[in-house]
């Protein structure tokens, strides 16, 4: 462990890379949002995300969280 407390960790992973470095799932994220406006008109929807240790389910859950707060929606 670093002993210096106020040292800083780079993390590619944290929300405030995720404009610069995501790529992909496209098709996934378009889902998301067409979901979404069906929610907002009533309309319930899930989403499963699996998928094993290190395949980016965390960033991309932070990214569904960024969309739907981006359309006024409470994401957590």
């Amino acid at each position: 462990m670093n002993s210096d407390a106020n040292a800083v960790c780079f993390n590619p992973f944290n929300v405030q890379w995720m404009e610069r470095y995501f790529v992909g799932r496209q098709d996934e994220l378009r889902v998301f949002e067409i979901n979404l406006q069906g929610l907002k008109q009533g309309q319930q929807s899930h989403l499963l995300v699996a998928g094993v240790h290190g395949t980016g389910k965390t960033f991309y859950l932070n990214k569904l969280v960024e969309i739907a707060k981006s359309k006024n929606c409470i994401g957590v």
